[in-house]
């Protein structure tokens, strides 16, 4: 998350650890996670530092709640349908930030 390029100067008094997307993809295409949890950790921090930083009911705020639900509940889904979800839990997470509907948003 570059806050100064986004002219955000106040964004680390309320972000500590600042997460975005293009990080966490970058980060799983270099092997950087030891695991699906710390990805899945690192999505979850995307959706928390948003709603921390934005106003409740603002559109940014709303849309990464709506984003953090609907990740939890592809990413919680029972693993049993035949499909993306029997899939190694690593290999599952990189089909999730690959998807179109993820990564084209950006905060």
């Amino acid at each position: 998350m570059d806050w100064k390029a986004l002219g955000l100067p106040d964004y680390p008094i309320y972000v500590k650890k600042p997460m975005d997307l293009g990080t966490v993809k970058s980060n799983l295409q270099k092997g950087v996670y030891r695991n699906h949890l710390q990805a899945a950790e690192d999505i979850r921090l995307v959706w928390t530092n948003c709603m921390k930083y934005n106003m409740e009911g603002s559109d940014l705020y709303v849309l990464a709640k709506r984003l953090q639900g609907q990740f939890e509940e592809r990413y919680n889904r029972p693993k049993t349908s035949g499909l993306l979800e029997d899939l190694e839990p690593e290999r599952y997470v990189r089909i999730l930030v690959g998807w179109p509907w993820f990564v084209r948003v950006s905060f």
